[in-house]
């Protein structure tokens, strides 16, 4: 649905009586109601508290462990709060569904509000909040299109520090935020329909930080839930509980969702509502899951294979087939049809059934059984037609109704009455509903997987109950899916149920077979010569076209309006002076207004306009009709989008700022989970209030396409799977907001827009019976139970063709078949051709501007020229394309050689430029939402030149050859740099010679149907009022229809409090409890009551669905099980008696945590009730010891045996491990010089009989290949610590290693012999030097006379003295280096003679 356009200047806010006076002369004002006070209207307030009962009533109750829910406060004053939707809680979808409304209350405001202390740490609170508002920076009157906000992209990852509190609670919520919205799908993907991983690891981590978790489903539609016993089965919470306890479908539930949540949460309101869509356990299980969309690489065709088994229809009969083999059929399903919990226990009686060929009609009474909590049942009766005849669903639902809410031990019986044909089924093959021979079972309860029989239908033989014409035929569909009752639903008691079920004849004497074939089907016959034949084959229908009687020159022809194929022409008289307040004076009617109007008038008519009129109008609305002939008494229509609300701007730039907010409601699928009709149509009434405030005359709302698959990104707007739930809660909005005057519905999308991608190219092949079981359904309820004023086409195909050109459809089974009588309308820019779309019956085209196509289809029109000179154009701007569509009427462009036609314009002094341009910009979103508006005024010559040369520039060559630019004069003649002043255009080009295809008729008839619903709304009135017309006063729509039929009805007991005493009623156990309070086998239960005849006894298991008691009950699995019994009777209290038994059938488990050493260390762990004691032998069993602690085992090895023992006296089986003896190894002794190069060799003791491993350390680390008990340093040993590790091993025995004391190494310097060179003669000086030594080492000499040191000869060189003479001199050289051994050196002596 499209993007309202924008507020625009000339729009004016308020208007007074002095003003309304005005606007009867001037007609130049719009009016708005928009007002100047910026504080919330009395009906806002009022709006606001009915959204947020509304949005109480629809959340559903989908887990409830523990007594987790209701909070309740006096015990639970803190609650820690997580996840973005807490902060950015989502009110509903995006695109046409969102509503500008003033505020929207969040999760945590909400909580505060009703007077819980949030204690979420501030870290994370504000991590969230920043990484939220930095993505998605806040907003103001923002149009809410676009893509739809990635929540879980900015959800925060919690710590052991950020999770906790910052005040004392056990209690947390986590609020899970989803979104989409129009134009795109969602995805089977994290983020979307899963979890991401950062969610699923903050959930676990809040499970196992509090006691009792509440996880709140803020979604517009179904996500996967196996996360919650995911986690579960993962983890504990810190008492040893489960980590996730409760689960809400908050759903998105508008303006008031967090006020709305916590009124839910403490308890003030009982959760009521019930899924109207099936969850399942995972994607792949959904019937069109593999084709949905582009699933299978192909977006452009949808082959709906599934047929009639969609949603419930699907799972229930395909029951055995869907889940691979060996797995729980059950598990398919996680949440049925109709299922949701309370806070409080329901008891349903069936009280009786009956029927007849016009209704079946099932009484039940509902008691409140609960001890605490009051609250709202919502009864559901289901039935299963006879497996004859064609192939059926195991059962389709056929009615229901919701109590009023009932305090505990209140009761009220709920009648609920249905149409009997609805058990019929579509037979393809006849084009008929049938009711084929057998018996129809009528099942009752509270989901579509708790119900249980209440009677049985019998039918004799087959019986025709509608005789139609198949519409839908011209695409087959292969594949379709056909059930089999052997794969059907069941369950345990149901065969009996049905074998004892009272049983009815159903008397079908007398029973006449309604014909509701079309009076309007084709029956002209055309070839493929024939325009109509490209748009409905070889027959098409027919019309008639209605002309002044004296007309002979029509639309100035020169000759009478000529009718077309299939065309009938009814001469009327015409009044020139006739207005639209005739005709509803009934003074002339509505033929011959039409017949005295223009092509041209009519053409506007049927095409929507941007521009408002002089009665009250909405500021911002999605579109609207023409109010250009509000002289003849035709007002402008408001369409403003939906369906969560009405979609207006807030805030007008006016002086002073006025303001028009509007209350934004829950989203359609949250409506429909309330099951409250009563309640759905106060919400109607209150948004038909809200529409005669601001001047909106068609909502373009209810939403209701069937939830075919759950990632449809609009699912949100829409219902159910189901057509029955749509239906009625489609007719309740209608007639909740057509009971006001003058204001009315537009329901849509018609028909099958169960997808956004490629939502406008699509084809979707849809057998005949899926259409009119499944997908028709619920437009068919609606219009023939409530009448809704519009109905909007779709954009995509249906069968080959599009849903706006669809005769069949629009005409044939809307109007022909169900008798609708408002207009049809197309979607913005749904429009695909005028022609078709005029010859369907699609009678608005929206937005419109495109007046020319249908003029140009009716007969020659000369093309429009713009003041520019050019001629006129739409340039129409989208986000991948700009392109130009000329107003040529019926003129093709042609270069001068070959054209018959020349058109020329001269532009200069003395052309009005002042006025407003005939050519328009159109701009598109991404969402076919569209805008139009007229360019810029030109103002000068020079200016007009400009935007000629601009539009030529962006024109075809072709286009550019036919339009030629000439006589251009500027200002100063021959002086291109100055103003141009004057400027001639021709265009050339050729009228052809052709019909003229659109048929006056058709055109007519939309015409009519759209003046029909013109004056019949609040602006028809006020114009007269404005125009001095008297006698013009306008009803509700819908109160005209005085004999609407009612599918479903239902009628409700005053409730009734008990007075009398309970029943006495018991409840045993078998066996009797053991003395540890822990079974270890099944437990049956038996209940009984002292007045069996008058007592009606009913049983619930472990906050299960209550069920009838008809025997003994079994209660088996491990945990704790309560077992509740309920005992009503007439008019009295309820009793109710409660065993809690806890079964413990599992062995414990018990575990060896180590045997070495010769000490044994046992565990043993108990998941029900518990380790009671760990037993040990060390004899082979002779005799068991208790284990408290590790044990020290004499004589290791040695094997000992061990079990557990739980509490409730289940033993584990007996295991036996070997515990390791000790090893004797003694301390390494490292033998030997630690020197480089010299053997080292390692001693040490252990015990006899081990092998003994050596590994050599050089400071403590290993040396390569150094695995023997001697080692010779090396170099690389000089100055490290040398160890060695000596391991010792031998079976049975522990691993000994037991490490040497380190030494230090030395290392080996290197020194050559020392050699003294010079004479050695007395008085000379001789010098001392070694060739070789190591670096870094430090020499030091001592000279030698004759082998004794010489005093003072400590150099490296020495002078010979007398003394000397006759001896024999030498030289000791001693080396030093830190770390190595002292090596000293000393030279060959030489005599000293001299």
């Amino acid at each position: 649905m499209p993007h309202p356009p924008r507020s625009r200047s000339r729009r004016r806010a308020g208007i007074s009586l002095a003003a309304v006076a005005a606007l009867m002369f001037t007609g130049t004002l719009t009016a708005t109601a928009s007002t100047t006070n910026p504080d919330p209207s009395s009906l806002e307030l009022t709006d606001a508290q009915l959204s947020k009962t509304a949005a109480t009533q629809g959340m559903v109750l989908l887990e409830n462990h523990d007594n987790t829910l209701p909070i309740v406060k006096s015990t639970s004053p803190n609650v820690a709060l997580f996840g973005v939707g807490a902060y950015a809680t989502v009110k509903g979808g995006t695109g046409s569904g969102n509503v500008n409304n003033r505020y929207t209350i969040n999760a945590r405001t909400g909580l505060e509000n009703a007077g819980f202390a949030v204690t979420t740490s501030d870290a994370y609170w504000n991590a969230v909040k920043s990484a939220y508002d930095t993505k998605y920076p806040p907003t103001t009157g923002g149009s809410g299109f676009g893509g739809a906000v990635d929540y879980s992209s900015v959800e925060q990852p919690l710590t052991a520090v950020t999770v906790q509190p910052t005040a004392p609670t056990d209690t947390a919520v986590y609020v899970l935020a989803r979104n989409s919205g129009e134009g795109k799908d969602r995805a089977n993907a994290a983020g979307d329909y899963f979890l991401t991983p950062t969610e699923t690891d903050d959930l676990q981590r809040i499970g196992q930080n509090y006691k009792h978790v509440i996880v709140v489903l803020n979604v517009g539609g179904i996500v996967d839930t196996n996360f919650f016993n995911q986690i579960n089965a993962s983890a504990l919470d810190p008492s040893g509980g489960k980590p996730l306890d409760s689960m809400l479908l908050m759903s998105q539930a508008g303006q008031e969702s967090g006020n709305a949540l916590a009124e839910v949460l403490d308890g003030q309101v009982d959760p009521s509502g019930k899924l109207t869509d099936t969850w399942a356990s995972k994607y792949s299980y959904y019937p069109a899951s593999a084709t949905f969309a582009g699933n299978d690489g192909n977006s452009l065709q949808e082959n709906y294979t599934e047929g009639i088994y969609v949603g419930y229809r699907y799972f229930d009969s395909f029951y055995k087939t869907i889940t691979p083999g060996g797995v729980d059929p059950s598990s398919a399903v996680s949440y049925p049809f109709g299922y949701g919990l309370s806070y409080t226990d329901f008891q349903i009686d069936a009280q009786s059934v009956t029927a007849d060929t016009k209704t079946v009609t099932v009484k039940a009474k509902v008691t409140n059984v609960g001890k605490t909590y009051s609250g709202k049942e919502v009864v559901q009766t289901y039935f299963s037609a006879p497996q004859t005849g064609i192939d059926k669903p195991y059962q389709e639902l056929a009615g229901y109704a919701k109590t009023d809410d009932l305090a505990p031990g209140a009761s009220q019986v709920l009648t609920i009455t249905y149409d009997t044909t609805q058990m019929s089924s579509y037979n393809s093959a006849t084009a008929q509903y049938v009711m084929d021979a057998g018996d129809y079972v009528i099942r009752l309860g509270n989901s579509s997987r708790n119900s249980h029989v209440a009677a049985k239908i019998h039918l004799a033989s087959r019986l025709v109950t509608e005789q139609l014409a198949n519409e839908e035929t011209d695409e087959t569909l292969t594949g379709e899916l056909t059930s089999n009752p052997a794969n059907f639903y069941t369950y345990p008691t149901e065969a009996a149920e049905v074998a004892a079920a009272p049983s009815i004849s159903l008397d079908t004497t007398g029973y006449v077979t309604h014909n509701h074939a079309s009076a309007y089907e084709q029956t002209n016959t055309v070839d493929s010569s024939s325009p109509y034949y490209a748009i409905d084959g070889a027959k098409i229908s027919s019309t008639t076209a209605y002309v002044d009687s004296a007309q002979t020159n029509w639309e100035n022809t020169g000759a009478p309006y000529q009718p077309k194929t299939g065309e009938n022409v009814s001469k009327v008289t015409t009044s020139p002076t006739a207005t639209l307040f005739d005709v509803a004076k009934g003074t002339i009617s509505i033929q011959s207004f039409v017949a005295g109007l223009s092509v041209t008038q009519l053409a506007n008519i049927v095409e929507g306009a941007t521009a408002a009129g002089t009665t009250t109008t909405a500021v911002g609305a999605a579109g609207y009709t023409t109010a250009k002939y509000e002289s003849l008494g035709i007002p402008g229509m408001t369409l403003s989008d939906g369906p969560a609300g009405l979609r207006l701007t807030q805030q007008i730039a006016t002086t002073p700022k006025t303001y028009q907010y509007e209350t934004a409601w829950p989203i359609g699928t949250l409506l429909a989970q309330t099951w409250d009709r009563d309640l759905i149509q106060q919400v109607g009434n209150a948004i038909g209030k809200e529409m005669k405030e601001v001047g909106v005359t068609l909502w373009l709302a209810p939403g209701m396409n069937i939830h075919r698959d759950p990632l449809n990104g609009r699912n949100f707007e829409y219902y159910s799977e189901d057509p029955l739930v749509t239906g009625l809660t489609s007719a309740a909005t209608t007639a909740g907001v057509q009971s006001n005057p003058g204001v009315g519905v537009t329901i849509k999308h018609y028909l099958a827009n169960n997808q956004e991608t490629s939502r406008s190219s699509v084809n979707e092949t849809i057998s005949e019976r899926a259409l009119r079981e499944i997908y028709l359904r619920g437009f068919e309820i609606s219009v023939k139970t409530a009448q809704p004023m519009a109905i909007m086409t779709s954009y995509n195909k249906i069968n080959g063709t599009y849903a706006s050109a669809n005769y069949d459809t629009v005409t044939d089974i809307l109007r022909g078949e169900w008798g609708f009588k408002g207009l049809v309308m197309t979607d913005w820019g749904g429009n695909h051709g005028a022609v078709a779309t005029m010859y369907a019956g699609n009678d608005l085209i929206e937005p419109g501007g495109n007046q020319g196509e249908i003029i140009n289809n009716l007969k020659k029109v000369d093309a429009t020229i713009d003041y520019d000179g050019m001629p006129a154009y739409n340039k129409t701007v989208s986000p991948t394309r700009t392109s130009y569509s000329l107003t040529l009427g019926g003129l093709t462009l042609a270069a001068p050689a070959s054209s018959s036609t020349t058109i020329v314009t001269n532009v200069g002094p003395d052309t009005d430029l002042s006025q407003t341009p005939l050519s328009t910009v159109t701009t598109t979103d991404v969402i076919n939402n569209q805008t139009v508006a007229p360019v810029a005024v030109y103002g000068t010559v020079a200016n007009a030149y400009a935007q000629v040369q601009a539009t030529l520039a962006a024109l075809s060559a072709t286009q550019r050859a036919a339009i030629v630019v000439s006589n251009v004069v500027y200002q100063t003649p021959g002086d291109s740099t100055t103003p141009v002043v004057s400027y001639t255009v021709t265009t050339t080009g050729n009228y052809a010679i052709t019909s003229y295809n659109m048929r006056l008729g058709d055109l007519q008839r939309s015409a009519i149907n759209i003046l029909n619903i013109v004056r019949q709304t609040a602006g028809f009135q006020q114009l007269a009022a404005m125009n001095g017309v008297t006698g013009i006063s306008v009803g509700a729509y819908t109160g005209q229809f005085t004999d609407l039929p009612s599918v479903v009805s239902d009628a409700k007991t005053v409730v009734k409090q008990p007075v009398g005493p309970a029943p006495d009623v018991t409840l045993a156990a078998s066996p009797a409890a053991p003395a540890s309070g822990w079974y270890t086998r099944p437990v049956t239960f038996t209940a009984t009551a002292a007045d069996a005849q008058s007592t009606y006894l009913s049983i619930e298991v472990d906050n299960g669905e209550v069920t009838d008691y008809t025997g003994p009950v079994t209660v088996s699995g491990d945990g704790t099980h309560t077992v509740d019994l309920f005992g009503t009777s007439a008019n009295a209290l309820p009793a109710r008696r409660t065993i809690i038994v806890k079964i413990d059938g599992t062995a414990p488990a018990a575990s060896v945590v180590s045997s070495a050493k010769g000490k044994l260390t046992l565990a043993a762990t108990d998941a029900g009730s518990g380790v009671a004691a760990i037993k040990y032998s060390v004899n082979g069993g002779s005799t068991w010891a208790t284990y408290t602690g590790p044990v020290t085992v004499t004589g290791a090895p040695k094997v000992v045996q061990y079990r557990a023992i739980d509490k409730a006296g289940n033993t584990s089986a007996v295991k036996s491990v070997t515990v390791q003896g000790v090893l004797s190894l003694g301390k390494p002794v490292i033998k030997g010089a630690p020197v480089v190069g010299s053997t080292l060799t390692a001693s040490v003791k252990v015990t006899p009989g081990a092998t003994i491993s050596y590994q050599w350390l050089r400071n403590g680390k290993a040396i390569a290949k150094a695995t023997k008990s001697s080692y010779t340093p090396v170099a690389a040993d000089a100055t490290t610590r040398l160890s060695v590790a000596v391991t010792a091993k031998k079976a049975n025995y522990a691993t000994a290693t037991a490490t040497s004391a380190a030494v230090t190494v030395a290392g080996k310097l290197a020194l050559s012999t020392p050699v003294i060179s010079g004479v050695t003669a007395v008085g000379h000086m001789v010098t001392a030097s070694v060739a070789t030594h190591t670096a870094g080492a430090t020499l030091s000499y001592q000279w030698l006379r004759s082998g004794r040191a010489i005093a003072g000869g400590t150099k490296s060189t020495y002078k010979i003295v007398a003394a000397d003479k006759g001896k024999k001199l030498s030289v000791r050289v001693t080396e030093k280096k830190a770390g190595y051994v002292t090596l000293t050196s000393t030279s060959a002596a030489k005599s000293i003679t001299r």
